[in-house]
């Protein structure tokens, strides 16, 4: 059966297995499919990367592409600049900390972002965010001259709202030269960061909270 004829199948483009995959009817119907890089094009039409998908990716094989988003670019820097730019390729949880925790500052300027890690992470460490105002960046990170401008000292980061390239130079700007200026607002910061209670301890209270009052909701019922 050719792509055309599947196209026309409403049910078999979705049928995976035992179960139905709207990424198989996206992949079906997709005009050019691309990947993160053109080895791992080719690896996923494998059983062993494909995770169930090989067999619906070998259909559109010939409209499957790689392209590595800024790989090549920071391993590049890295041969060319060896003494200031090191670039480590892949998962490692661990490393991955380790850098977080021993970093003055830590960016994450998402578009949106439902809750975060990272930032919580960045936190706990004494590595103070910049990120900017959206989902949970904006409920656990405060920043600190907003908050220093109407008498607060809970400030423990820095944050911009405006999506825009220009929201996100000044704010950088802004948290580097308090780095070179005021190391004691600087402590502050991270001391109010890592104070926080961010545990699963203070999330579990407010969920057992949440539990009693669906329970409560319930017996009014």
């Amino acid at each position: 059966m050719d792509i055309a004829e599947l196209r026309q199948d409403r049910f078999g483009v979705l049928k995976i297995h035992s179960g139905v995959s709207f990424m198989k009817a996206g992949i079906l119907f997709s005009e050019i499919i691309s990947t993160v890089s053109e080895t791992y094009a080719h690896e996923i039409l494998t059983t062993e990367y494909g995770a169930g998908m090989e067999s619906t990716l070998h259909i559109r094989a010939n409209d499957l592409y790689g392209v590595v988003k800024y790989e090549t670019l920071f391993s590049s820097l890295h041969h060319a600049l060896p003494h200031k730019v090191w670039t480590y390729i892949g998962f490692n949880n661990e490393l991955a900390h380790l850098i977080e925790a021993a970093s003055d500052m830590f960016l994450m300027p998402s578009h949106y972002e439902p809750c975060g890690l990272n930032q919580m992470y960045s936190l706990r460490y004494g590595s103070v965010p910049i990120v900017r105002s959206t989902g949970g960046l904006a409920d656990t990170v405060h920043d600190w001259h907003e908050h220093q401008s109407y008498g607060s000292n809970e400030g423990n980061g820095f944050a911009f709202t405006d999506a825009t390239g220009y929201a996100l130079y000044t704010t950088v700007a802004r948290a580097v030269e308090m780095f070179y200026d005021d190391k004691e607002a600087w402590w502050g910061m991270m001391m109010n960061g890592m104070n926080a209670d961010l545990s699963w301890d203070a999330s579990a209270r407010k969920y057992m909270k949440l539990y009693e009052m669906a329970i409560e909701k319930r017996r009014r019922a």
